[in-house]
């Protein structure tokens, strides 16, 4: 704003400047003038001693100046209108800050697509919210509401133009409307995520580099709610090095491999929009790890990736089209240093009868289920809602056991875990899943094995260390969501169960850490539903 000002102030001292020129006018000859009439003295002056047009004295000094002067009245009008535009503005500016008046209200609409194209931050949003305000009333005519229309979509992408959720509802009414095209659509969807990127702060020549990919931005309108598939179309690490996408113990059945076209491999989705923080489990990131080639020197290095994205709206969300190609590449990078791989090692955390408690406890999950879709055979999931090992870092490859039959159940972390495939249900939700041969039994239960893993660890982009302890977690309940009676019966209770083993584990860790006893206290106290 203080630049603004001083420009202001330094246009206004131009203009009179140019003001005083043009009046004083140019010499357009060297005749002697009366200096109080301006007459033309040629062939009076000296030998007279008045002025004959006026009359003034011509002996007093500085009565006679050399040069007849025409004043230029265009350069004199030019001053005078920059002279009168600063003083305007001011003081329209002084008036509303005076009376609270809005002057964007008054501007027209070419003057605030200039000003939101050009203004920093600040002037850019406030031309933003006034163009969305007039389109929402209905005050653009349609040459105008197009010119808006591409001035939001060419903006869309660019971090230094403001992003106002106005600016995406006049997208969505005019799609709703047919103003916008199919190809606007979807280009407005695909340009939807600011993509950001970060990665594990210490990694190795010869070892793997997890990555993470977020929108930091959903450069949306309040109406739209979008899942856009990414994609890794190019990885490189200093000097055009490739990088290769590493599937980890998690990522053996990658859902998202078949995206984002040839030489592409999928690696995740990020929802935004309008209520997506509980829609699809709030995915706003996805991560991956890339294998760093081994004749690296330690040191830091530049890595550049491609991401390519395909974008739908929820409704539409689930027709993802295999080995489609991005409608969106988006270049990002980040810098990286490689360390000796003595430094970067993770450390095993040893195991103790105290902290074996404690997650015998807290890795019992709130419930497993089992649903048979008959088209998939059976599949059954834990989910963790409230998990809560205290202090200690977890990373865990996890195998279920039931019926004299083993399955891969996926990974337990409590670190960012970054692996092509893994499905994020936010910070709080932890889900194993694997595939069952056939329905449950009435009755049947299931066994967990929780094996400590440092591949695991070093998959996330912030374990420095893991617990080395194997965990096994017998005879958990598996319930059939076919069964309607076993749906009710389990979920009626989950919650109440849940905050009480919070408490529980809360508890029993704080006195396993210091070295105290537990107590009967700590014990959740158990309900009819409990089976206590």
């Amino acid at each position: 704003m203080l630049g603004f000002i001083l420009g202001l102030c330094a246009l206004a001292l131009v203009g009179m400047a140019l003001l005083h020129w043009g009046l004083k006018g140019r010499r357009v000859n060297d005749h002697p003038v009366c200096r109080d009439c301006r007459f033309d003295l040629q062939g009076v002056y000296p030998g007279e001693v008045t002025c004959p047009e006026c009359g003034s004295g011509l002996k007093r000094p500085k009565a006679v100046r050399v040069g007849v002067r025409r004043r230029m009245w265009s350069v004199a009008l030019l001053g005078l209108a920059l002279l009168l535009l600063p003083a305007a503005t001011l003081g329209a500016s002084m008036l509303a800050a005076l009376t609270g008046a809005d002057l964007a209200s008054y501007k027209p609409v070419g003057l605030l697509i200039w000003e939101y194209n050009n203004l920093s931050r600040a002037g850019a949003e406030h031309a933003a919210s006034e163009l969305a305000t007039r389109a929402a009333n209905k005050q653009l005519n349609q040459d105008q509401l197009a010119l808006l229309i591409d001035t939001i979509l060419d903006n869309q992408t660019d971090p230094d133009r403001p992003w106002v959720t106005g600016l995406g509802d006049v997208i969505e009414r005019g799609q709703v409307n047919g103003v916008v095209s199919s190809s606007q659509w979807a280009r407005y969807m695909a340009q939807a995520p600011a993509l950001d990127v970060e990665a594990r702060h210490r990694a190795a020549p010869g070892g793997i580099l997890p990555i993470r990919v977020f929108a930091n931005e959903h450069r949306l309108g309040s109406n739209t709610q979008v899942s856009a598939m990414l994609s890794l179309n190019g990885a490189t690490i200093g000097v055009d090095t490739p990088l290769k996408l590493v599937l980890g113990p998690l990522a053996t059945d990658n859902w998202f491999a078949g995206f984002g076209g040839a030489g592409a491999s999928g690696i995740g989705w990020v929802n935004m929009g309008s209520g997506m923080a509980a829609a699809w489990g709030g995915q706003q990131g996805t991560g991956f790890a890339l294998q760093i080639p081994d004749d690296l020197n330690p040191g830091a290095y530049t890595v550049n990736l491609t991401i390519g994205i395909v974008a739908l709206d929820q409704t539409s969300a689930m027709n993802f089209a295999p080995n489609a190609k991005p409608t969106r590449t988006v270049p990002l990078t980040l810098q990286v240093n490689l360390s000796p791989s003595t430094e970067v090692d993770i450390k095993p955390i040893a195991p103790s009868e105290e902290a074996d408690a404690v997650l015998l406890d807290a890795l019992r999950p709130d419930f497993v289920q089992s649903m048979n879709s008959g088209i998939a055979g059976t599949q059954a999931w834990a989910t963790y809602q409230m998990l809560n090992p205290g202090d200690l870092d977890l990373a865990f490859e996890v195998t279920a056991r039931t019926g004299g039959q083993e399955w891969p159940a996926g990974v337990l972390t409590t670190g960012d875990l970054c692996q092509a495939g893994h499905i994020s249900y936010g910070d709080n939700t932890h889900m194993l899943q694997w595939q069952m041969t056939k329905p449950p039994r009435p009755g049947q239960t299931v066994d967990l094995i929780f094996e400590p893993s440092p591949e695991v660890a070093r998959s996330t982009l912030d374990l420095d260390a893991y617990y080395n302890g194997r965990i096994v977690i017998e005879d958990v309940p598996l319930n059939d969501m076919n069964d309607i009676t076993t749906v009710f019966r389990s979920g009626s209770t989950n919650n109440e169960k849940a905050e009480r083993k919070e408490e529980s584990r809360a508890k029993r860790l704080l006195r396993a850490l210091s070295g105290e006893k537990p107590d009967e206290s700590d014990e959740p106290t158990p309900t009819d539903d409990d089976g206590g």
